[in-house]
């Protein structure tokens, strides 16, 4: 993603249908739960102490998938409409958070969703907010949130292997995945990322942005990271049975070079900004 019109239209390099884009992560719901990364959460609480949410306040989180951060913000006490359009998520997500009575789970998207007179003290997007469709989202977001309230973009970065062997399957995968046979540093990781917020603030809405990041290493068993893929939208855009044929010529390539382990790294990254 090098510049802005890239970012402002990324989901349109997968599918420019509305309806498919509602369900893109279906057919991946279960797999989305179980093997990305989830969010720590000290990081989380220490991102909605910087959006000065007050203690059981209101938050809209838009596009919460399987509820990978629902969980913990209802957990922490907070009053949580969560929008997902897509249905197989909603149900893991309901499933997850189905003993918090404050928290309500809508299979449906931001641009359809109707505030009904409801505001919010925050409106947070956790690793989602490239699929809301530019047109307008900074507007709407305004609308809904209260006096002071504020926008929170937190962000799980792809994980990658060490270097070394992100070149090897990038030899494996760059004719069919160009976008993702790029290896990406973590200051690369942040620049990208920071432009989303970077252009939630010239839309002249917004201020006192803040942003902060800690990185992570963790260690996924081959089949693990092999799945992992597979919740890419890229890896998801492949026909079904050219994305067989890459996972299997993966699966032989990093058990030569990392035996039952893959080392993993990325980033969490949030960015918080105020209403104007």
């Amino acid at each position: 993603m090098a510049n802005y019109d890239e970012i402002l239209n990324w989901y349109q390099t997968f599918t420019p249908n509305p309806e498919q884009r509602k369900n893109w992560y279906g057919s991946v719901a279960e797999t989305y739960d179980r093997v990305r990364p989830k969010y720590d959460r000290a990081f989380l609480a220490r991102a909605l102490a910087v959006a000065e949410v007050p203690q059981h306040g209101r938050i809209l989180e838009i596009g919460c998938g399987p509820g990978t951060a629902t969980r913990s913000l209802a957990q922490m006490g907070y009053y949580v409409v969560a929008l997902e359009p897509s249905l197989e998520a909603c149900e893991i997500a309901r499933q997850h958070v189905a003993a918090y009575a404050n928290v309500e789970i809508i299979n449906t998207n931001f641009e359809e969703w109707e505030p009904e007179n409801r505001s919010f003290d925050a409106i947070l997007a956790a690793t989602s907010w490239h699929w809301v469709a530019p047109d307008h989202k900074h507007l709407k977001v305004a609308f809904v949130l209260k006096d002071r309230g504020a926008l929170v973009l937190l962000w799980n970065s792809a994980m990658q292997p060490p270097s070394h062997i992100f070149a090897h399957l990038a030899e494996v995968i760059e004719g069919d995945l160009p976008t993702f046979a790029t290896f990406k540093d973590r200051d690369t990781e942040l620049s990208e990322i920071r432009v989303f917020a970077t252009i939630a603030i010239e839309s002249g809405l917004f201020v006192n942005l803040i942003e902060e990041y800690r990185s992570h290493q963790v260690d996924y068993s081959i089949d693990d990271y092999l799945q992992l893929l597979t919740t890419y939208s890229p890896w998801i855009a492949l026909a079904p049975e050219r994305r067989r044929e890459l996972l299997e010529s993966l699966r032989i390539l990093l058990a030569q070079k990392c035996g039952d382990l893959i080392p993993l790294a990325y980033v969490s990254i949030f960015h918080v900004a105020s209403k104007r």
